[in-house]
C-alpha cells in the first residue's frame, strides 16, 4: 500500500472514529428527550408537571412518623452494606438515640448516592445527578471520615445502657444563648454593621443563662 493510500485510510478511520463519537452523544440526548416527554406525559391534565421529589432534606424535624422510621431502615440497610464496612467507622450501640449522629448519618449516604449517581428512595429519576470520580474521592477522603471524627468526639463511650432512666446525660440547651436580644443584635448589626455594646445587664443575662444550662448538666 502506497503512502498516500496509507495517509486516506488513516484519515476515514479518525472520520469514522469522529462520526461514532457524535452519534453516540445524539443517542444519549434523544434518550433525555425521550424521557422528558415521558415525565410530561404522565403529569395531571390541565396542570404544571410535578417537580421531582428533592432528595436532599433534613431527617431532623420530620414531622411523618412513616418518613422518619423508613428513613431510619434504609439508613441501617445503607450502614450495613457501605459505612460499617470500613474498619474506623465504629457505631455504639445508642446510636439512633442521638439524633445529631442520625442527621450525620443521613446526610452522609446522601453525599454517597450523589457522588456514585444513585437513585436514592422515593426521588424521581430528575433527582438522579452525574457520578463523579471526583465526588467519589471527596466522600472518600474528607466527607466520610469527617463523620467517623465527629461520631467518635459526640458520643466517646457511650452506650444504651446510660441513656436508661436514673443515668446521668449531658441535655442538650434548648434555645440559643442570647434569645431574647437577637432583634437588637440583629438591628445593630444592619444598621452600624457593628454589635450592639456589651452592658453590665447583657452580661448578667449570660451568667443567668449560662448557669441554667450547667444545672441542666447535673447528675
Amino acid at each position: 500500500m502506497s503512502a498516500d493510500a496509507e495517509r486516506r485510510v488513516v484519515a476515514l478511520s479518525r472520520e469514522l472514529e469522529r462520526t461514532t463519537r457524535r452519534l453516540g452523544e445524539l443517542d444519549a440526548l434523544v434518550r433525555e428527550l425521550a424521557g422528558t416527554l415521558a415525565e410530561l406525559a404522565a403529569a395531571p391534565a390541565g396542570g404544571q408537571p410535578q417537580a421531582p421529589a428533592s432528595p436532599v432534606r433534613p431527617w431532623l424535624g420530620t414531622p411523618d412518623v412513616d418518613t422518619a422510621v423508613t428513613d431510619l431502615e434504609d439508613l441501617a440497610a445503607w450502614l450495613a452494606a457501605v459505612y460499617l464496612r470500613y474498619s474506623d467507622a465504629l457505631l455504639p450501640s445508642c446510636w439512633a438515640w442521638h439524633a445529631d449522629i442520625v442527621e450525620e448519618l443521613h446526610w452522609l449516604r446522601g453525599a454517597y448516592n450523589d457522588a456514585y449517581g444513585l437513585t436514592p428512595p422515593g426521588a424521581g429519576s430528575a433527582a438522579r445527578s452525574g457520578p463523579s470520580w471526583q465526588k467519589v474521592g471527596d466522600w472518600h477522603d474528607r466527607l466520610r471520615p469527617g463523620v467517623v471524627r465527629r461520631i467518635k468526639t459526640t458520643v466517646g463511650s457511650c452506650e444504651l445502657s446510660r441513656h436508661a432512666p436514673g443515668q446521668y446525660l449531658p441535655h442538650r440547651q434548648g434555645t440559643a444563648p442570647m434569645a431574647q436580644q437577637l432583634r437588637a443584635i440583629g438591628a445593630s448589626w444592619a444598621s452600624t454593621g457593628s454589635p450592639p455594646t456589651v452592658t453590665d445587664n447583657l452580661l448578667a443575662q449570660a451568667r443567668h443563662e449560662q448557669q441554667l444550662h450547667l444545672r441542666s448538666h447535673q447528675p
